[in-house]
């Protein structure tokens, strides 16, 4: 999806909204790393106008600023919920009109060739 993601995840304390703040704050740096290098990108300075014109509606961010604020984190507590959830973040491209079905989005986990992986985070 081009503005937002979904993604499965574990934390053994189940303390989820520090792990998705330590995942935005990683993020957001490799982002504004490659945006600001030699990034071929016809929307380079209106991507950066627009993180820094954000990060001054809020000080905790010094010049730029990319997530939203908010989570919406959900507790997978059984196999039932799991699959829901997948099959969910699977169908998503499909109900937004960008493929046919969901093995043919480029960055979907529902194909076996996904650029998705792991990241160690914190």
């Amino acid at each position: 999806m081009s503005n937002h993601f979904h993604m499965i995840c574990r934390r053994r304390d189940n303390d989820l909204n520090e792990l998705l703040g330590r995942f935005k704050s990683f993020t957001s740096k490799k982002i504004l790393s490659v945006i600001k290098g030699n990034l071929k990108e016809s929307r380079k300075e209106w991507l950066l106008y627009l993180f820094s014109f954000f990060a001054i509606k809020n000080k905790q961010y010094s010049n730029y600023h990319l997530w939203n604020y908010t989570n919406h984190p959900t507790i997978l507590i059984n196999n039932s919920v799991i699959n829901e959830k997948r099959n969910y973040i699977h169908q998503n491209p499909v109900r937004a009109g960008l493929t046919i079905d969901e093995h043919s989005y480029l960055y979907s986990s529902a194909c076996v060739e996904s650029p998705l992986k792991v990241l160690e985070i914190g």
